[in-house]
């Protein structure tokens, strides 16, 4: 009887952790919406470019606005051809990015904990924390497949660095490529993934940590060669000059995860910054150097927020709850609670056992409470996205007709709509192919 207990209890497990990862693909089933919306207007020249064969590196490797954004125009590109642009496929894409995000920290927690019943039950929170509805807007936008693949490459390139062969580190060398020239952001994969080789089981070989600074010395010099992007010296000035709303907006990007509201964004912020703070502690004090993984999570996450306070703060705190930056803070909630839980089931004296699961409780119930919001809010949000972006799609069919003034919601400069829209009617893509909206 226990044995069958043990096997239907493993079964249930295994089914929680997939079925978050299945209702992110129906959500995507139901409400993503084949149309191309402000961002995605940016590729539609080089999807000219790529059916003329006029594309160039150059055009691959140009700025937008701080990010290089080269892999993301590669998939975009190859997916346009594919299904004639059909922004859907991209959404997908994403989807996909996620699930072997998802895969390789499973891979990773494996290694630490094991494939018992119970590591699996402890798997369940980490499943749907990277499948949580808040980042609705990611799921259903194709342009922000570039956070997706940033992400991934963060993550890809931290699972192979934890692996002993030589070849599986040049393969982390080559993520930690695609995470930067993905999204500004994916420039942090050099400094947290020296830090996490140098502090991982396999340890920090002088050879490879060697490697590791010169390509990103490199990387860093040629993807700030020529960048031109708005003046970041004006936005850093900014965040000096209101010190407050700077770190309120800190606060509230970290906690976003959790929160939709101000108020419980800065309350959620708050309490995730204190467990990152005594989790980054445990991990830098402790001995057992499998932790590594879920700093590096929590560093990456911290950093994020940071980079998004200093280019976004000038727009407002609304911003700090911006769903589309979700993918990246939410490592930050997914390593608190693999350090916490590491910490609780490494624990020896019945005190420090104590003291672990009061921590291990607090990030259990934080999880729980912003993952139900998330996906109450995230499908409302999903069905208001699908009715906009649905009428959009309508518009645009019909944009020959169509006022200026009705185009402004698909982009506020309706001229690049127009020209956009007469490529895609050119070359029979995105909507243009077969004139159905869907």
């Amino acid at each position: 009887m226990k044995e069958l207990t043990r096997y239907c209890v493993y079964g249930l497990a295994l089914l929680l952790i997939a079925l978050p990862a299945a209702i992110a693909l129906a959500f995507i089933g139901v409400f993503g919406v084949n149309v191309l919306y402000a961002d995605d207007w940016a590729l539609v020249p080089l999807v000219q470019k790529s059916y003329s064969a006029t594309l160039t590196f150059a055009d691959l490797f140009r700025g937008h606005n701080e990010h290089r954004i080269v892999f993301p125009r590669i998939i975009t590109l190859v997916l346009a051809h594919l299904t004639h642009y059909d922004t859907v496929a991209l959404m997908l894409a994403s989807w996909t990015l996620a699930f072997l995000v998802l895969v390789m920290i499973f891979g990773s927690y494996r290694r630490q904990h094991g494939m018992a019943a119970s590591a699996m039950v402890k798997f369940i929170p980490i499943a749907w924390m990277i499948f949580s509805l808040r980042q609705y807007e990611g799921l259903l936008w194709a342009f922000e497949v570039q956070i997706y693949l940033c992400v991934a490459g963060f993550v890809g390139s931290l699972y192979l660095m934890g692996k002993k062969s030589a070849w599986m580190f040049l393969w982390a060398v080559c993520c930690a490529l695609i995470s930067t020239f993905s999204f500004s952001v994916g420039l942090l994969t050099w400094p947290i993934g020296l830090l996490f080789m140098l502090r991982s089981p396999t340890g920090g070989r002088s050879a490879k940590a060697v490697i590791w600074v010169v390509v990103a010395v490199a990387v860093t010099i040629l993807y700030l060669y020529d960048l031109r992007v708005v003046s970041d010296t004006s936005r850093l000035s900014f965040a000096l000059r209101n010190p407050l709303m700077a770190l309120t907006f800190l606060v509230m990007s970290i906690g976003s995860p959790l929160a939709f509201v101000k108020g419980s964004a800065i309350g959620f912020g708050a309490a995730l910054s204190v467990l990152a703070i005594i989790s980054l502690v445990l991990t830098f004090r402790s001995r057992d150097r499998e932790n590594t993984m879920w700093m590096a999570f929590i560093l990456f996450a911290l950093g994020s927020s940071l980079f998004f306070m200093v280019g976004r703060v000038h727009y407002g705190l609304w911003a700090a709850l911006a769903s589309r930056y979700v993918p990246f803070t939410l490592l930050g909630v997914v390593g608190i609670y693999g350090a916490i839980l590491s910490r609780y089931e490494q624990a020896q004296e019945p005190i420090a056992k104590q003291r672990f699961a009061i921590l291990y409780g607090a990030a259990v119930s934080a999880m729980f409470i912003g993952i139900v919001c998330g996906y109450a809010s995230g499908i409302a949000r999903g069905k208001e996205i699908t009715e906009m972006r649905q009428s959009m799609a309508s518009l645009l069919i019909h944009y020959r007709d169509a006022t200026d003034e009705s185009l402004e919601p698909i982009l506020f400069d309706v001229s690049k709509v127009r020209e956009g829209a007469e490529i895609l009617e050119k070359n029979q893509l995105n909507v243009f192919y077969a004139n159905t909206i869907r």
